[in-house]
């Protein structure tokens, strides 16, 4: 199956930056599409966990990479693992990160998990220490007071994750991408 590359979607008239296939305007992933008195559940973790996901999975483990290398993560701060991280970590574990169309491991549908070492964090500090660092107020923009671990938000990611036409993502930090989104949500 040939499918297209991010780089070689035509822009739509009249649509958001990137829309592609049939949603558009109508993607539900914006703020108000998430939280507030119009927030949508139709494609939340609440519609999964009725009757679950199966999937082949490609596990990324960022934090076994980082403790055999020497690199220290900041696991409540907005530290980004970026793509060239990440493609560091696969090739380490053996796996090309690209799609089996480009000669990679990277099956249509697969989903990514990437380990971060997050929870082991978590786990090694007590209630008193962990608490304070999840009670900061969430605004949802720059200025957050929650901050953690997570994925770069790059043109480089977005390249991977629709390429490969990854079906689902997960991570063991709060939020797949750091947080709080330098992009806005």
């Amino acid at each position: 199956m040939e499918l297209p590359l991010r780089k070689d979607l035509r822009p739509k008239s009249g649509e958001p930056e990137g829309s592609a296939w049939i949603w558009g305007k109508d993607d539900e992933t914006t703020a108000k599409d998430i939280q507030g008195e119009n927030a949508s559940t139709k494609c939340g973790m609440q519609a999964w966990a009725k009757h679950g996901i199966a999937g082949r999975g490609v596990l990324l483990d960022y934090g076994r990479y980082a403790e055999a290398n020497g690199i220290k993560p900041v696991y409540y701060d907005n530290f980004k693992i970026t793509h060239s991280d990440l493609v560091n970590v696969a090739q380490s574990q053996g796996i090309n990160l690209r799609p089996a169309a480009q000669g990679g491991d990277i099956q249509i549908g697969d989903i990514l998990v990437v380990r971060s070492g997050f929870l082991k964090n978590a786990n090694s500090l007590s209630y008193e220490e962990r608490a304070p660092k999840h009670l900061g107020k969430n605004n949802f923009g720059p200025n957050d007071g929650q901050r953690y671990i997570g994925v770069e938000q790059s043109e480089e990611i977005l390249d991977l994750l629709h390429d490969s036409y990854i079906s689902a993502v997960a991570s063991d930090h709060p939020a797949f991408e750091a947080w709080p989104s330098e992009k806005g949500i």
